[in-house]
């Protein structure tokens, strides 16, 4: 199959999934293959994400040279996108749902890529501070609930789980996420 066309058959699959429809797991190639390419979307969502960076050491006082928050921020964004997939083999070998580890780790990095495609604009809004303060929280705090709610529905689709299952799942990738952001924040302090 032609690169082009995986990327697109997969994010009109993640579309198809945003808007409740669990035929949009049908777009996605399921193959070992499939499940490597996945890791594709962390490229295609790179751009943006480097533009947030580039805005944030520029507006916040990070108080660490270029290099090292550049080095640290690339660091934590490659281990974003390896650590959650790493612990969810063994969370969903647990639940006795192995045979659809892969179909669930693709369905949820492309699905990142329509999450962080519509979020990263508005965070660089927010970084800009072109959002005003109040406005900001609520409207992250919105976003936020449609990441979640979307990453639910991708967990308890492709994992054929129940919703209370799919909600843990959604805790422990929130909780992961956390967790690996403080510890970026306190490799940056720890540079002052």
């Amino acid at each position: 199959m032609i690169f082009g066309q995986y990327v697109t058959n997969a994010l009109y699959g993640a579309y198809r999934l945003a808007r409740a429809d669990t035929n949009g797991l049908s777009y996605f190639d399921n193959s070992n293959a499939g499940f490597w390419r996945s890791f594709y979307a962390a490229v295609l969502i790179a751009p943006l994400f480097l533009i947030l960076l580039i805005i944030r050491f520029n507006v916040d006082d990070i108080g660490a040279s270029a290099v090292r928050f550049y080095t640290i921020e690339t660091i934590a964004y490659v281990i974003g996108w390896v650590l959650f997939p790493l612990v969810a083999f063994y969370l969903v070998e647990t639940l006795g749902k192995q045979e659809r580890y892969a179909g669930f780790i693709i369905a949820y990095n492309w699905a990142a890529v329509l999450q962080n495609g519509f979020y990263l604009p508005f965070a660089i809004l927010f970084q800009l501070g072109l959002i005003p303060g109040e406005a900001a929280g609520l409207l992250n705090l919105f976003l936020l609930g449609l990441v979640l709610a979307y990453t639910w529905f991708v967990a308890k689709s492709a994992l054929d789980i129940s919703g209370a299952m799919a909600g843990g799942i959604i805790i422990l990738d929130v909780g992961l996420w956390v967790a690996l952001t403080a510890i970026t924040e306190s490799f940056l302090r720890s540079a002052t």
